[in-house]
């Protein structure tokens, strides 16, 4: 075969993208060896003296990569930005997928552990009591505490007291998280019951009918931290779907979206 000038360039080419992948495997292998070091130094510190594997552990370990993720993304950007690049420049990696998918289906698979039986003990168990509590979210708050509590008293009474509410009537309800700006805090609703608390989020939406191009209130479950940041990542999606394709293109609700068919 002869060796052309074009057919140098071309295996020179090849040569340089090996290399350059191999020096990418590289830097990942031992950024995750770093990681895996300090991460393993650190636990080894919070581990009883006596070799016992402490039953928090593993829940300490997701609390870790739960923090640590975004951190990463966050370093990310800089570093593009250092580079006059960012992440809406980069509309889509690999196979297609929007920015935001990997850490999507990170939080998804976190989620998912939620409903297998070797889960967390202490997770579990903080998904069980959320299923007691509704929350509400986008009431508007009142001018003081006493007008606000009547004004939530009344939105959750009007759902209670309705006919297709055959549950306990019993409920304690109470604004939750720091005000800020004028953004309605979420309102946190507790039921006797668990089938109380699923009636009520289900008919929330009958009796506060939605009005067309409002904000209008709704009613959703008490998430656990696995399912927030889950939530947070689906609605970043959302935004940046419905910025390529127009408002309305892709909406959420219960830790799903929604593609509006064209």
């Amino acid at each position: 075969m002869v060796l052309t000038p074009a057919r140098v360039r071309n295996k020179r080419r090849k040569l340089d993208q090996g290399n350059g992948q191999q020096q990418l495997d590289t830097i990942v292998e031992n950024v995750i060896k770093g990681l895996d070091s300090t991460i393993d130094g650190k636990l080894a510190t919070l581990l009883p003296e006596d070799g016992s594997s402490s039953n928090n552990l593993t829940l300490l370990i997701e609390k870790i990569m739960e923090k640590l993720i975004p951190k990463i993304d966050e370093m990310i950007e800089r570093k593009l930005e250092k580079y006059g690049l960012t992440t809406s420049n980069l509309e889509r990696r690999q196979f297609g997928q929007p920015p935001t998918m990997g850490r999507i289906e990170h939080a998804q698979a976190t989620v998912n552990m939620l409903h297998k039986k070797n889960a967390e003990e202490e997770l579990l168990t903080l998904f069980e009591k959320k299923k007691y509590y509704a929350v509400i979210e986008r009431l508007p708050e009142g001018q003081d505490e006493t007008e606000d509590t009547e004004q939530m008293n009344s939105s959750v009474d009007q759902v209670v007291n309705s006919a297709a509410f055959d549950c306990d009537k019993k409920f304690e309800v109470k604004r939750h998280g720091k005000k800020i700006n004028n953004r309605p805090r979420i309102i946190k609703v507790k039921f006797g019951t668990q089938q109380a608390a699923s009636l009520f989020i289900q008919l929330f939406r009958q009796v506060h009918k939605p009005k067309k191009g409002e904000h209008s209130p709704f009613a959703r479950r008490d998430l656990t931290p696995p399912e927030l940041q889950l939530q947070n990542h689906l609605k970043q999606q959302v935004a940046e779907y419905n910025k390529q394709h127009g408002p309305g293109a892709a909406t959420y609700r219960d830790l799903k979206i929604f593609y509006k068919k064209h």
